[in-house]
């Protein structure tokens, strides 16, 4: 049951199928089943987050999200990134950045692809932590090597922006915005003709 709720929630991670949750008895037993089973407590979660088929409900999304994260299992990082974007855009509680940074660390160490770009983006910025351009570049590495196409472009804009111009490591920054701009990013051109055009 819980696979087919999948091949309604997803496919390469898209929606496809919101009315799935239109049918109540659909619902009712998904839920049942998420009571004691994982993957279900992300999907459901999921589903009252996004307003998928069923009234948004972002405060009953982060209690599924939560309950998921006490299970011990190899996909939990899901369900810490799902939390981290809750408390970063204040869905369903108070906007926290650093609670939103702490979840989005264990997300990536528990291996969620989606959460690396995000846990980077905090170093950065100063999201919830200091600012720490080589744990960001580190962190867009790891989304180069692990996370997901849109990530991994958008991770080698941001280390070429980083190295051109915070690091002053213009040559390696520009590899980075070429290859970003190649795999068709609007914003490394951008850059990339910033720095021509003002001699940086």
């Amino acid at each position: 049951f819980v696979c087919l709720a999948f091949c309604h929630m997803s496919a390469m991670g898209q929606v496809i199928n919101p009315l799935f949750f239109k049918y109540p008895q659909w619902s009712e037993e998904l839920e049942k089943l998420a009571s004691n089973d994982f993957p279900a407590k992300v999907v459901v979660g999921y589903y009252y987050l996004e307003g998928k088929g069923i009234q948004k409900d972002a405060k009953t999304a982060v209690m599924w999200f939560k309950d998921a994260t006490t299970q011990q299992l190899d996909d939990i990082g899901r369900a810490y990134n799902n939390l981290a974007y809750c408390y970063e855009h204040g869905e369903g509680v108070e906007i926290d950045l650093e609670k939103a940074f702490e979840y989005y660390k264990l997300a990536a160490q528990n291996n969620d692809n989606n959460s690396y770009c995000n846990l980077a983006e905090c170093y950065e910025l100063g999201k919830g932590t200091s600012i720490n351009f080589d744990e960001a570049i580190k962190w867009y590495e790891t989304c180069i090597n692990k996370g997901t196409p849109i990530g991994k472009r958008k991770s080698q804009v941001r280390i070429g922006y980083i190295l051109s111009f915070e690091k002053n490591e213009m040559d390696r920054g520009m590899q980075y915005l070429k290859s970003a701009g190649e795999d068709g990013s609007a914003a490394a051109y951008y850059y990339l003709g910033e720095i021509y055009n003002h001699g940086i």
